[in-house]
């Protein structure tokens, strides 16, 4: 975990207050890969970093099918997730509670819809023009301050949408992920991991390590204003009914989590 100080030697590494993130090699340094999880981790080729962020390729895929795990959520609360973490979170206070700058958050967020459509669809494929997380996280830079979208980066990520092709191999990379986990059922998923690999179930697996500083449910602006991904709501459409075909054939009951994880203070609820 990241040291709240950023001291890559720091002992209080589990949390840090206001969702604060240190260190951004601390695990790595506390842990080297090559000692502690050799052919683990899904690592770069310069590093033994973990492959975060990146999509998948046809070599990473080759080397890692039947292996790959991940979490999903509806594409219209990853979305305003991102934009929260990445846009909204970059204001200062005044301009979060400005009348002006809200109207302005609100076109940017419609923007920001449309850079990020197709974003899970792009990274299970592997087949895009420029990694279309950095279009998310590079937002700002990249496209609100380009407002005539002028240079190469702003234009590369409002390119184009997933083809056919690549929305049809990401589902059926998705189909041979080896866990399927979602977001909003996020207790759960940790519950079914175990029903499904075994292992202790220890409390700290439910913490929430990385708390967003600002929040505003711009789930319902997007509902609203009917902004939806019709490629990735096919990918979450799918992950949901792999979730709970496991969920039912491991017997994954609300009572069950509770003897498996015992003192967790989760919420298992299966709706």
């Amino acid at each position: 975990m990241p040291s709240c100080s950023g001291n890559v030697s720091d002992a209080h590494e589990d949390s840090c207050e206001n969702g604060t993130q240190g260190a951004r090699d601390f695990f790595i340094y506390k842990y080297p890969m090559h000692e502690w999880f050799p052919d683990v981790f899904w690592t770069t080729n310069r590093s033994w970093e973990p492959r975060a962020h990146r999509p998948i390729q046809d070599s990473d895929f080759r080397e890692w099918k039947g292996h790959f795990v991940g979490l999903f959520r509806s594409p219209q609360a990853r979305v305003a997730s991102a934009y929260n973490h990445f846009v909204i979170a970059s204001l200062d206070k005044e301009e979060k509670l400005s009348e002006y700058n809200h109207s302005r958050q609100m076109h940017y967020l419609k923007k920001f819809a449309a850079v990020a459509r197709g974003t899970v669809t792009k990274m299970l494929s592997g087949m895009y023009d420029v990694n279309p997380i950095r279009c998310e996280m590079h937002f700002d830079n990249w496209i609100m301050k380009d407002s005539q979208c002028l240079h190469g980066e702003c234009r590369r990520c409002l390119k184009k949408d997933p083809s056919a092709a690549a929305l049809k191999l990401a589902l059926a990379r998705l189909q041979k992920f080896s866990f399927v986990g979602l977001t909003d059922h996020f207790d759960l998923s940790v519950c079914l991991f175990h029903a499904m690999f075994g292992g202790e179930c220890w409390p700290v697996e439910f913490a929430n390590m990385r708390k967003s500083l600002f929040y505003d449910n711009y789930s319902d602006f997007l509902a609203d204003h009917a902004i939806e991904d019709p490629y990735d709501r096919q990918i979450f459409t799918q992950a949901s009914k792999m979730f709970w075909s496991n969920v039912a054939q491991y017997n994954v009951t609300t009572e069950n989590c509770l003897r498996m994880c015992p003192g967790s203070n989760a919420s298992f609820t299966m709706s």
